[in-house]
């Protein structure tokens, strides 16, 4: 079965684990797998690195971001009383987090970047350009980015009170589309 998944490959010594059974699964990623980790900033000081498998990657950067240090419960205005919810959605971090490890290029050797402003802005950053190729598809989330859903999108994934539209993370996404 891991054969089939491609995590296990036959060679000369018998069946070894490639590098993507490596990153999921190990109890220790080799040495040549050390930039396969996390960089965590606050305002781009603080660094901790989170390293390990995928797997303990993943779950201690949802502990560390969903803390009360770095995403802080906000009073939302209701209709008839204050409603206390984090600085930005559980589900949201988890999927930026996830897509952060998932989608990154482990060729590269600078490590996966993480900088919080608590309740103000998180910005999540993996090593590499943009492929030129994607470039239509880029003008085509602009359009989306900027288009009537903006708003639902900034208040559902991006719902912080200092977030304004002239400044915070949705601009930095706008800045990264325009390249």
């Amino acid at each position: 079965m891991l054969r089939e998944l491609g995590l296990v490959r036959a060679g000369p010594d018998g069946d070894a684990p490639t590098v993507a059974c490596c990153l999921l699964f190990a109890r220790h990623v080799p040495d040549s797998l050390r930039h396969a980790a996390v960089a965590v900033t606050r305002k781009g000081k603080g660094r901790t690195v989170v390293r390990g498998n995928l797997i303990r990657q993943q779950r201690e950067l949802i502990a560390l971001l969903d803390s009360k240090e770095l995403n802080p419960p906000l009073k939302i205005k209701g209709k008839r009383a204050y409603e206390e919810r984090p600085a930005y959605p559980s589900r949201s971090l988890t999927e930026v987090i996830v897509n952060l490890l998932v989608h990154r290029d482990y060729e590269i050797e600078e490590l996966a970047e993480i900088d919080v402003d608590t309740a103000r802005a998180v910005r999540f950053s993996n090593p590499g350009a943009f492929p030129r190729k994607c470039a239509l598809g880029c003008k085509l989330m602009r359009r989306v980015a900027s288009g009537p859903s903006e708003r639902l999108a900034k208040s559902e994934i991006l719902r912080s009170p200092t977030c304004s539209s002239e400044s915070g993370p949705w601009n930095v996404l706008e800045a990264v589309l325009q390249m």
